[in-house]
């Protein structure tokens, strides 16, 4: 089980003027990111590269969109992450794949907001 006053107080002592600092609500901010599609056994079926789009709430960063193209080329691909994390799977290698681009660049998130606080204060 995850001891949140643990997360709390690292990502406080990583940042200690995080309460001090501009006021980012309503900023919205795009973050590249990479993410690598492992299949079974370990195969490695491709990279993502992304463009994650995050929201700030006025207390924290939140995924909001992503948009992503294969290393391999081809057409690129946009999803809005709250609509997908809020609908029934579908079944279809399409849904499949949002599913697991969203999970792995949630895997991310503290590296991804820590970038979004960066760019969203540069001048």
């Amino acid at each position: 089980m995850l001891d949140t006053d643990a997360i709390w107080a690292n990502r406080l002592a990583a940042y200690p003027h995080r309460f001090d600092g501009p006021d980012l609500q309503g900023a919205s901010v795009e973050v590249p990111a990479h993410v690598e599609l492992i299949g079974r056994a370990g195969v490695l079926l491709g990279g993502i590269d992304c463009v994650v789009t995050l929201d700030h709430d006025g207390d924290d960063w939140e995924i909001s969109a992503v948009a992503y193209r294969s290393e391999f080329g081809g057409p690129g691909h946009d999803f809005d992450a709250a609509r997908l994390r809020s609908r029934q799977p579908d079944g279809t290698l399409a849904d499949l794949a949002e599913r697991e681009i969203l999970r792995l660049v949630d895997g991310q998130y503290n590296a991804l907001a820590d970038a979004a606080s960066r760019r969203a204060c540069e001048p």
